[in-house]
């Protein structure tokens, strides 16, 4: 990301509008957006809501991936002012990739493991005060 941030600017931005487009050339009536808590890049707060903006440090080269995604939320809300495509955006709390290793025991990479996996298994989510089993 810091060693090629217009790269990355270029993708996101051009990536959407050109799914924007699609979506509006095949008369579809809306699209999904999916940006992540990047968006809010700093704040000092603990939690977030929807309406909350955070800080981009817009002299940092990292903040070219979560301005790029701000601005894909301005040019989902301009297609709809403009075009009437109207958008979902859901932002993203905990995505993973490639990274989380096979012995993470959070629920999500269970989830993701055992669909790799095929298998249909329970899943435990362990606090101090209770212990849960989902099947």
């Amino acid at each position: 990301m810091v060693n090629n941030s217009v790269e990355v600017i270029s993708v996101v931005v051009d990536g959407m509008r050109n799914t924007l487009n699609l979506v509006r050339a095949a008369h579809s009536k809306s699209v999904v957006l999916l940006p992540s808590m990047e968006v809010y890049e700093q704040t000092e707060k603990s939690e977030v809501c929807e309406g909350d903006l955070g800080y981009i440090n817009l002299t940092n080269p990292r903040s070219s991936y979560p301005e790029s995604k701000r601005f894909c939320e301005s040019l989902c809300t301009a297609y709809y002012k403009q075009f009437g495509i109207s958008v979902k955006t859901a932002r993203l709390a905990r995505t993973f990739g490639g990274g989380v290793s096979r012995g993470d025991t959070r629920v999500f990479a269970q989830f993701a493991r055992s669909a790799v996996d095929g298998t249909d298994r329970p899943y435990s989510i362990a606090n101090p005060t209770a212990r849960m089993t989902i099947r």
